[in-house]
């Protein structure tokens, strides 16, 4: 896990059993890795309880853990108010292209 005052990175390595039939991961963990991001990079700024108000995700391409087992989550803040934040993240695959980008809106 790498942090500065604006980004996080994190290598994910999930099981295989994630995976369903086609080994592709569920896009429920998809949503579940992108927050998890945007939260640790949110806390680590500021001790704050932040709610989210507003998450939008587009799929680009699956998630295949045969093929690339570790999966880069990054998150950035868009623009950061007094009372509302928008965050984005994205899911990269090992090589570097983008399988899931995120939008995240949250409030302190």
């Amino acid at each position: 896990m790498q942090f500065d005052s604006s980004r996080v990175d994190i290598i994910a390595r999930p099981p295989l059993d994630v995976c369903n039939h086609f080994g592709i991961v569920h896009g429920g963990l998809h949503a579940g890795f992108v927050d998890f991001a945007m939260r640790k990079l949110l806390t680590t700024m500021s001790p704050s309880l932040y709610r989210m108000l507003d998450l939008s995700l587009v799929y680009h391409r699956p998630a295949m853990l045969e093929h690339d087992r570790g999966l880069r989550l990054t998150a950035s803040i868009d623009r950061r108010g007094r009372r509302i934040t928008t965050v984005d993240a994205s899911i990269l695959s090992s090589s570097g292209t983008p399988l899931t980008i995120a939008r995240g809106t949250f409030r302190t």
